[in-house]
């Protein structure tokens, strides 16, 4: 009986062992994965481009978020996705304004706002 007893608590601590080391490796593995904008990916995207377009074109004063989501037609969840890895990128900066976000390029949006016009033709 005292045999079974100490087989089943072994065998539980290796379970649990096997079960904590996946766990650490699966963690460490998903914290390598850093999402990045290169500025061709930013021009290959339509949204993350038109979002560039319309804060350039606001100026320094910058544009609400809320007014970006509006004038895209798209869902502010959408929007919002996009300008946090803009910001997180440094193509804009996000400033809270009493309950909406005020978005501005930044030295380097305002380069990419350049090259999107050049390309453009406009």
């Amino acid at each position: 009986m005292d045999d079974y007893l100490v087989f089943g608590v072994v065998g539980g601590i290796i379970v649990a062992l096997v079960l904590l080391l996946f766990l650490l490796r699966r963690k460490s593995e998903a914290s390598l994965e850093i999402e990045t904008i290169s500025p061709t990916d930013v021009l290959s995207d339509d949204i993350i481009r038109e979002i560039i377009l319309l804060v350039g074109n606001a100026g320094d004063k910058g544009i609400r978020q809320s007014r970006i989501s509006n004038i895209l037609k798209r869902p502010k969840s959408t929007i919002s996705r996009k300008i946090r890895k803009l910001n997180n990128e440094g193509y804009v900066h996000v400033t809270r304004a009493g309950k909406t976000n005020i978005i501005r390029l930044t030295d380097k949006g305002l380069d990419l706002y350049k090259k999107i016009i050049e390309a453009s033709g406009s």
